[in-house]
């Protein structure tokens, strides 16, 4: 016990979190390499989706709005639980209290390995809510200002109906903010884990196909909801790597995890922290 107490510090957490940020800031950014992946440019994955969300308006909005209709009632409790993903709180909720835990020691009385497992822990958790949190704010601001009406608020047989910053749910629609939290959680996991990219990134979009089977959103919102929330980590990720700070640029110029030290560090932290 006493040893937990020598290393918890709250009163300085504030300085703890300015002093990282400012470290963070200060770093002088490198240049992008020229041969990153198409993939892995924000640019590029932004402008896809708006350009497959625009196609999908007039060929696929109607049709799939039709079909979902369909959709068997015993599914839709399962299909309710699946989408509850979209909303990010357990990524948000977990990274977040990583974080706080992080500023509230001082870890500087702990081992080293232990300090920097701890500091890389951190800083991927603080990567992660940025990352969801911040897509998930710039997709409720745009779809309010867009105002685009959800399939059930729409009059007739139109797809394409506007109350431009009604800030109603009923007509924010465009972009789905549920699909854009899976496309950012779904980014911020497939870059922690490479290994396991395309089976993460293709269950983040089957929680964003959801939002059309339950009716709530037209395939055009969640195309462009998963766009906006990868390309929004991808960002986040890209200057983090320009200044080797929890990613780097490998030979090929892609994103991977900065090196450090293994969490297997981590261990002494839940048996009997060693102060110094």
């Amino acid at each position: 016990m006493r040893s937990w107490l020598a290393i918890f510090d709250p009163v300085g957490a504030l300085e703890r979190c300015r002093a990282a940020i400012a470290a963070v800031l200060a770093a002088r950014p490198k240049p992008c390499p020229r041969c990153s992946p198409l993939g892995e440019s924000p640019a590029v994955v932004l402008v896809m989706a708006l350009v497959v969300a625009i196609a999908a308006i007039p060929l696929v909005d109607a049709v799939a709005f039709s079909m979902s209709s369909l959709i068997a009632p015993e599914w839709r409790p399962s299909l309710q639980r699946v989408t509850a993903l979209g909303e990010g709180w357990e990524i948000l909720v977990g990274s977040g209290l990583v974080v706080i835990g992080f500023l509230v020691i001082d870890s500087r009385r702990l081992p080293a390995p232990t300090r920097a497992a701890l500091q890389r822990l951190a800083a991927l958790s603080a990567f992660a809510f940025a990352s969801v949190a911040g897509s998930g704010l710039m997709a409720a601001l745009v779809k309010n200002a867009i105002g685009r009406a959800r399939p059930h608020a729409i009059d007739g047989d139109a797809v394409l109906q506007f109350h431009a910053f009604a800030f109603q749910p009923r007509y924010a629609a465009f972009p789905s903010g549920h699909s854009t939290t899976a496309g950012a959680t779904a980014m911020v996991l497939a870059l922690m884990f490479p290994r396991w990219r395309w089976p993460i990134l293709i269950a983040g979009l089957l929680v964003a196909v959801t939002r059309t089977l339950l009716e709530a959103h037209f395939p055009s919102d969640v195309v462009a909801g998963v766009g906006l929330g990868m390309a929004g980590t991808l960002l986040f990720a890209h200057l983090l790597a320009r200044r080797d700070f929890v990613f780097r640029y490998d030979w090929e110029g892609r994103l991977v995890p900065a090196p450090g030290e293994s969490f297997r560090s981590l261990a002494a932290l839940f048996s009997r922290p060693q102060v110094g």
